[in-house]
């Protein structure tokens, strides 16, 4: 039977459950089959790498352990699905801890297989099979996960994982199967009365997803997990030691590079996470497993922004940096406070002999709470009530609980009793300023009828009494953060142009930017989730299914109803399959809203700390969702059961579950009654709690809590809910810190339920007087000065309207359309100063080289007339030629000494390079080494790094780049230009077919001339977005998965040209890893390609039969560049198109004269589908190379080439640094302007920029 606890929950509040349990809750129990699937690739990639029986991954040399990793990295960037789903899988094999290394080799009952007959009777050792190594294959999964992230495998899970969410869902109706997951359902004909979860919207809506749909995305979203989690854990990280380095140093690296964008889009992880909820509730990508989602959305937070210890940390900080005192963490007070019970009923009985009883006035409770705090007198309260007793206890005939301090407030006139002395309430009572002076205005139109607004320290002719009320508040003054943040904000509304807003670049703060545009969105597809998770909600509907983990393609027209059916101690048989489902669907549910809440008191406390309208701004979208109605759903079940739900099978857990599997036979545990739930003796001791419920529980009270505090209109919606019988009911939870929470929410509307409420429900109103912090204002318990009517839309427009302000103010920059539109009407709360558009008064440029290089000033007479008097009485000077001063740049005074160049570029050094790094840098020797063994990871790194433009990387790039050069130079020394890569530059107009040829000619190398082809492609950068397409792996399946071919697509970043900067540095690496030519394929724009001829030692350009014409072929250079022309598509109705094209172009370039002497260009025709046609273009290219090297062109091209990438690369660098110069970068708008008007002549602004930039 459930019942409700009479002693204190076996509950801890933290920022995570113990590890193990944090591991176990990713998976459901319908995915046991991939710890099978992944124990399985591992066996058959050991096999084809020449590891024996029984495969232990831990006792390899750490040399093979790094190149299987590497491996396994280079292995997910295939273009074949099954080879980076297989790869994912050992890696998180390895993550999980390798089970196979747990398996005794001596054992040989633990490695033959088992019968089949499942057996009768439960093991009779105690470990169930698992060998007690649970402790062991999380510490070793640990270890791998500081070896896998030290060798790339985070960037290389991240980038599967953005390859794999654009894979979009296919939602067709009919069978469906993958991976030998056949449908079982549509052999079932009956449907049971409880249909209501799981009812099947196929006809519809189509097929639903599946287990099967997702499943590289559970697995990669699974190794990431486990290696944030097992990561981010500082208490394991201290027991480790591993040998790739410093534990503590790869942890800080790692926390870093979790808050670093990802390559190619721009983003860190968490924000990529979050843009995958709104198409899984919007329903265009519904196979997305959300629970994984959530989770690691979750621990990454807690990884970089920090949890409750984090917190408690920071906001002492920032309290402490603006001189205001410290005060008690609510948590940590909360934490050790006991739990009271609570009697239904029973309080009235008391409360009626009590009627009769004086009302003590507001002012003589307060000033008995203050003088209780500060320990003056002898009544103060309990604070620290029992922790538990029986049922069976003997109670008085009032009925009371023994936490009775409340009933014994100090009334005004009642006699002092004498008693013992007691501990004092847990918090200092708090007031703000505001509040005081509040106070003393009505005090003096109470007494005197007029008040002195801002004036709190004219207190003459005041009673004595409220003079002792105003120094007892004033010894209880606080200020918070948000009050100083609310008040900065006013005044950088008002001062526009003497203040200036400094914004701290922190983690929270940088986060909210990424968030910001689509926070609504995130908010919303929270809130939808959480509904859908609701334990008497459908989990699978028409719009929403979070069972992606749970149902497999055998359930996916199941009828179950999973709110029907639970494990509770009265289920005879829990070995069923549907009751192990019905409790896996449950245990889906909550670990859900586990996640989900916890990511909203996150995200709300940290918001709040940064700044109080980000913490506004997410709070008020939860409120607009109807946030507030769906916590109180939550709170409205039946708490104490929920609390202590048995919806878990401790056997099926990870890692027991896996360890069973490898140590028995490949048998699954067999469920018995024994190995059902946790049997150590703490367990069995303890008073049973779910810890993620009571936790849920907890977060959604105090995002309930921080949604609701201080707002009087949303108070007033937790009566219009009837939110207080459900608060009062959830009271019955033994948890001190759930309590503490629930009696807050009760005290910001107990002024409203009356008075009939408060008398029959003393106990509580008992509770929150000696639980919960006040105020010295506070009003909760009689109501005497309730307002009678609140203007609630104009508060909330009011707050809305100051949100918006503050994103205009601060963001409107990064996000235009976040800027407040001055033409509209005014918003709430504006004055004459709010509506002031900044954008009228920006710094105007009144720099003196300016006015005198940028504008043909004219003064007139009367100018001159009126300005040369003042200035003649006061320097006693000749008379002043204006116009000459202004055109020749004259000035008075001394000579402004020149200023040192040298310094003025010392700051910008710092930004652009890196001197630090020396010659033994452990990272780029590991680059190296792998680099020159041929690995496909390696070679990927390396191009990221010479590619990038941060000073540390940019260095190590050089580093490794002059290794790389050293030992070309001794092969180039040995063999001659043989020895050198053969470099091919392919062109065209966009649509020509460029890839489709590559791919062609790329396989045409690999099977018949057994080469090594590298192919660098680019793609174009969006002008207006700044993003690449990078669709060239897509249009080259077959030789993207070839392991004699690499594919590497960068963006042009903005090139003219049509290749990158670091490409040239990107041909070099590919050499060095053995690669015999290297197809560079360029953005596809045309007539301006010249600058891949530099590059390569031969220029192809395509052409399409469809395209121009002879004159055309004449007219533009890149002709000229060109060493082979190849008309492509020659085949079907374009054939005899082709045939006049090559015809046309031929003629042409009888008029062109040859760039090199010994090669005069050919015009070929090929199509893809006519392979000697590719191999026809491949002999050409070898004919044209080796021509060019006999007679020493191709060395003397190379060198040519070689100086003119070096001034490209200067002059790129030197005009990047110009312009992010800040005067020259605010200057060029206005200059701009004035050429297109007709004001200056180009030369002249250009002569201005650069005196700008030298400072002359």
């Amino acid at each position: 039977m459930w019942h409700e606890s009479t002693t204190d929950l076996d509950f801890v509040y933290a920022d995570a459950d113990c590890l193990p349990n944090e591991l176990a809750e990713l998976y459901s129990y319908s995915e046991m089959e991939d710890f099978a699937q992944n124990t399985q690739c591992w066996r058959e990639y050991a096999d084809r790498k020449d590891i024996d029986a029984p495969y232990y991954f831990s006792s390899l040399p750490l040399a093979k352990k790094q190149f299987i990793v590497r491996d396994l990295n280079a292995r997910l960037e295939s273009a074949d699905p099954n080879i980076r789903l297989n790869s994912a899988r050992i890696l998180l094999y390895f993550l999980q801890g390798a089970p196979l290394d747990f398996v005794d080799e001596d054992d040989g009952g633990d490695l033959s297989p088992s019968s089949s007959a499942p057996p009768t009777s439960p093991p009779e050792s105690v470990n169930k099979g698992t060998g007690l190594h649970e402790s062991d294959c999380v510490f070793n999964g640990t270890k791998n996960a500081y070896l896998l992230y030290s060798l790339g495998s985070y960037q290389a899970l991240s980038g599967m994982l953005l390859t794999e969410m654009r894979v979009p869902f296919d939602n067709g109706l009919g069978g469906h199967s993958l991976d030998g997951r056949l449908s079982k359902a549509s052999s079932r004909d009956s449907r049971s009365a409880s249909n209501a979860d799981l009812s099947d919207t196929e006809k519809k809506f189509g097929r639903a997803a599946t287990l099967a749909d997702n499943e590289s995305l559970r697995i990669t979203l699974a190794a990431l997990y486990h290696m944030v989690e097992l990561i981010r854990n500082r208490h394991i990280a201290g027991k480790i030691q591993t040998e790739q380095g410093d534990v503590q140093h790869l942890q800080e690296q790692f926390l870093l590079e979790l808050e670093e964008p990802l390559e190619f889009v721009g983003q860190p992880l968490l924000v990529v996470l979050f843009e995958m909820m709104p198409p899984f509730y919007g329903g265009t990508s519904p196979h997305f497993p959300i629970k994984k989602i959530l989770l690691l959305i979750w621990k990454i937070l807690l990884a970089t922004l920090g949890g409750w210890e984090e917190l408690a940390l920071e906001k002492a900080n920032k309290r402490a940096s603006t001189n205001l005192p410290v005060v008690e963490d609510t948590i940590m007070v909360a934490t050790n406070m006991p739990s009271t019970q609570f009697n239904d009923g029973e309080s009235g009985v008391r409360m009626a002999i009590r009627r009769n009883a004086p009302t003590a006035r507001m002012m003589s409770r307060q000033m008995a709470c203050a003088q209780a705090e500060d320990g003056k007198e002898d009544d103060d309260v309990d604070a620290q009530p029992a922790v538990a007793f029986d049922d069976t206890e003997d109670r008085s005939a009032t009925g009371q609980c023994r936490q009775v301090s409340g009933d014994k407030t100090p009334r005004a006139g009642s006699p002092t009793i004498q008693e013992p002395p007691r501990k004092k309430l847990p918090w200092k009572s708090k007031i703000s300023q505001a509040e005081i002076e509040a106070f003393i205005q009505l005090q003096r139109e109470k007494y005197f009828h007029y008040v002195l607004p801002g004036d709190s320290a004219s207190l003459f002719g005041l009673p004595r009494p409220i003079l002792a009320s105003i120094n007892i508040q004033k010894t209880h003054l606080y200020t918070s953060m948000s009050e100083i943040q609310r008040k900065d904000d006013e005044d950088l509304n008002r001062y526009l142009f003497s203040m200036k807003e400094k914004i701290e670049e922190s983690k929270t703060e940088s986060l909210y930017k990424h968030l910001l545009p689509k926070l609504t969105e995130y908010t919303v597809a929270l809130l939808k989730v959480l509904l859908a998770a609701a334990p008497s909600n459908k989990a699978k509907s028409e719009t929403l299914n979070i069972l992606i983990d749970v149902l497999t393609s055998e359930h996916e027209t199941s009828d179950i109803l999973s709110n029907s059916m639970s494990l509770d101690r009265s289920t005879s048989n829990p070995l069923e399959d549907g009751v192990r489902l019905a409790i896996d669907i449950n245990r889906h549910k909550e670990i859900i809203v586990k996640a989900a809440s916890a990511i909203m008191i996150l995200m709300i406390k940290h918001f709040k700390l940064n700044h109080v309208f980000q913490f506004e701004y997410i709070c008020q979208h939860m409120v607009y969702g109807n946030g507030i109605p769906l916590i109180l759903k939550f709170l409205d079940l039946q708490v104490v059961r929920h609390v202590q739900s048995r919806h878990e099978i401790y056997a099926y857990n990870y890692p027991q579950c896996i360890l069973h599997f490898v140590r028995n036979g490949e048998e699954w545990p067999v469920l018995n009654a024994e190995n059902v739930e946790e049997t150590t003796v703490a367990a069995k001791n303890a008073v049973f709690c779910r810890w993620r419920n009571l936790f849920a529980l907890i977060n959604l009270t105090r995002v309930l809590n921080k949604l609701v505090k201080n707002k009087p209109s949303r108070v007033m919606m937790l009566m219009v809910f009837k939110s207080a019988p459900i608060l009062k009911r959830a009271l019955k939870i033994r948890s001190g810190i759930f309590q503490l929470y629930v009696l807050k929410a009760l005290k910001m509307q107990s002024r409203y339920l009356g008075r009939q409420w408060r008398k029959s429900n003393m106990d509580i109103m008992s509770a929150i007087y000696s639980k919960v912090r006040h105020r010295l204002t506070d009003d909760w318990a009689f109501a005497n000065e309730m307002r009678k009517s609140y203007d609630y839309h104009n508060e909330e427009s009011e707050l809305k309207a100051s949100v918006e302000r503050f994103h205009s103010r601060r963001y409107s920059r990064l996000y235009p359309k976040l800027a407040v539109d001055f033409s509209d009407g005014p918003l709430p709360g504006d004055d004459y100063l709010n509506r002031v558009d900044p954008k009228e008064f920006l710094p105007n440029d009144v720099s003196v080289h300016s006015v005198i290089s940028a504008a043909n000033i004219h003064l007139g007479a009367r100018f001159m007339k009126i300005a040369w008097k003042p200035v003649k009485n006061v320097c006693g000077l000749a008379q002043i030629r204006f116009m000459n001063v202004c055109h020749t740049g004259t000035s008075f005074g001394a000579k402004k000494p020149t200023p040192n160049f040298e310094d003025l570029l010392k700051e910008y050094s710092q930004r652009y390079w890196d001197d630090s790094l020396k010659d033994d840098d452990s990272k780029v020797t590991e680059l190296y080494h792998g680099l020159v063994s041929g690995s496909r990871s390696a070679l990927a790194s390396s191009i990221t790094l010479v590619e990038s433009r941060n000073p540390t990387k940019r260095a190590r790039g050089n580093l490794l780049l002059k290794k790389v050069l050293d030992m070309e130079r001794k092969k180039f020394l040995d063999t001659g230009w043989k020895s050198m890569i053969f470099r091919v530059g392919i062109s065209g107009s966009p649509g020509v077919g460029k890839s489709s040829f590559i791919e062609a000619l790329g396989m045409e190398l690999i099977t018949k001339r057994n080469m090594k082809v590298a192919v660098l492609t680019v793609d174009p950068t969006s002008a207006m977005t700044g993003g690449s397409l990078l669709g060239d792996l897509t249009r080259m399946q077959n030789l993207s998965i070839n392991p004699r071919a690499y594919i590497r697509q960068s963006p042009t970043s903005g090139c003219v040209g049509g290749v990158t900067r670091g490409t040239h540095e990107a041909i070099v690496l590919c050499e060095a890893a053995g690669y015999d030519i290297v197809l560079v394929e360029t953005v596809g724009v045309g007539q301006s390609e010249y600058a891949v001829a530099d590059m390569c030692d031969m220029f192809t350009l395509l052409l399409s039969p469809a395209h121009g014409d002879e004159l055309q072929g004449v007219k533009r250079g890149i002709m000229e560049l060109s060493d082979l022309l190849v008309i492509t598509k020659d085949d079907g109705d374009l054939k005899a198109k082709a045939k006049i094209t090559q015809a046309e172009y031929i003629s042409a370039l009888k008029y062109m004269r040859p760039r090199l002497e010994t090669w005069r260009p050919k015009v070929l025709r090929s199509s893809i589908h006519d392979e000697k046609s590719v191999s026809h273009v491949c002999d050409e290219m070898f004919r044209f190379r080796d021509t060019v090297g006999e007679t020493g062109e191709f060395v003397r091209k190379r060198n040519e080439q070689l100086s003119k990438w070096m001034w490209t690369y200067v002059r790129d660098e030197i005009m990047a640094l110009f312009k992010e110069h800040p005067q020259v970068a605010r200057n060029i708008p206005t200059l701009e302007s004035q050429i297109q008007k007709g004001v200056i002549t180009p030369g002249m602004a250009a002569e201005s920029l650069i005196r700008t930039f030298f400072k002359v």
